[in-house]
C-alpha cells in the first residue's frame, strides 16, 4: 500500500471481501489492484464504472450529451480528443485538453488539416464536432481497446497507448 495511504486506513476494520477499498477509489488511484498478469491498465476511471457499467462505451453516451443527433445503437462510435503531448527524455506524457486551450476556430482548423486522413483510415466522415470531442464512426477500430483521457493524462503514454 502507499505510504500516503496506510494513516488513512489503519483504524479501519481488514477488508476480508477482496474488493478494493471505496475510500481508495475516491482518491483516482486506479492501479492498485493490479494483477501482474494485467497486460493493459483497467478501463475507465472508477466512477465511470459506477455510473456507466464496465462494458458501456462512453464515446456514444459523451456525443448524446453534445447534440440532438439520432444515433444507430448498433454502430460503434470513436470519440477523438486532440491533446497535447509532452516529450521528456525518454518517453511521452499525454497532457490534458485544459493544456492547449483551443478555440472552436482553432479546432474546425485542425480537424479540416486532420479530415482526409481520418476519412481514409476509418472510412466515414465526422458525425460531429465539438471544440474538444470529434465523433466518428469507428469502422475499422470498433474492437480497438481505448482509455479516456481523464484516467491517462500526466501519465507515460506507453501503457495508455490503443491496442
Amino acid at each position: 500500500m502507499p505510504a500516503d495511504y496506510r494513516g488513512m486506513t489503519s483504524n479501519l476494520t481488514p477488508n476480508s471481501s477482496g474488493l478494493p477499498r471505496f475510500t481508495l477509489m475516491l482518491s483516482g488511484e486506479d492501479a492498485l489492484d493490479l494483477d501482474a498478469s494485467q497486460s493493459a491498465p483497467p478501463k475507465g476511471l472508477p466512477q465511470e464504472h459506477f455510473l456507466l457499467g464496465p462494458h458501456l462505451p462512453l464515446a456514444p453516451v459523451l456525443l448524446l450529451g453534445q447534440s440532438e443527433l439520432t444515433l444507430d445503437p448498433t454502430q460503434m462510435i470513436a470519440c477523438l480528443q486532440p491533446v497535447h503531448l509532452h516529450a521528456t527524455r525518454d518517453h511521452l506524457i499525454l497532457m490534458h485538453q485544459d493544456q492547449i486551450d483551443l478555440t472552436e476556430q482553432e479546432s474546425a482548423r485542425l480537424l479540416q488539416i486532420a479530415l482526409p486522413l481520418l476519412e481514409e483510415d476509418f472510412g466515414h466522415k465526422p458525425l460531429y464536432q465539438g471544440r474538444l470531442d470529434w465523433f466518428i464512426p469507428a469502422g475499422p477500430f470498433s474492437s480497438l481497446a481505448t482509455h479516456s483521457i481523464e484516467q491517462a493524462h500526466g501519465r507515460n503514454i506507453d501503457w495508455w497507448m490503443p491496442r
